[in-house]
């Protein structure tokens, strides 16, 4: 009779721990798409229902898909954008941000500052992650 035995390598070890690492991190990522999702910014509801979750081989990413969401995420970067000199008369009481700069006609359009709706959650879930991937290594 062949007597039982377990064979503990270290490949077996960091397998383990690899995977326990990646649940953990997959776990965080959950936390912080909610945790971004309670921050961003609702107008129409179109950038928060545009996210998501998209777990890789490695990890996961979170996703806002709208074209301005980096925008919002990061603030709007001054794009300037050369007015008619006629038009400038017609534009002078904007609101919202929006002014002109007369000596060179120029239209500073829609400076906004950071919203960093992803970042905050990624930040509050990331405190958690040693705590996650500790348990999930008690389980495995």
């Amino acid at each position: 009779m062949v007597p039982w035995q377990y064979n503990l390598s270290m490949a077996n070890i960091e397998e383990r721990m690899i995977e326990a690492c990646l649940e953990g991190i997959r776990d965080v990522a959950q936390q912080a798409f909610a945790g971004s999702q309670r921050n961003v910014p609702v107008r129409t509801g179109r950038l928060k229902r545009s996210g998501r979750v998209q777990f890789t081989r490695d990890g996961a990413v979170i996703v806002y898909s709208t074209p301005y969401a980096a925008d919002v995420e990061l603030g709007h970067l001054r794009r300037r954008v050369t007015v008619a000199p006629r038009l400038l008369k017609a534009t002078t009481s904007l609101s919202r941000g929006k002014r002109i700069q007369y000596a060179g006609y120029t239209y500073v359009q829609g400076e906004r500052r950071p919203r960093y709706f992803v970042g905050r959650g990624v930040d509050d879930a990331m405190r958690s992650l040693p705590r996650i991937v500790a348990g999930r290594l008690s389980r495995a």
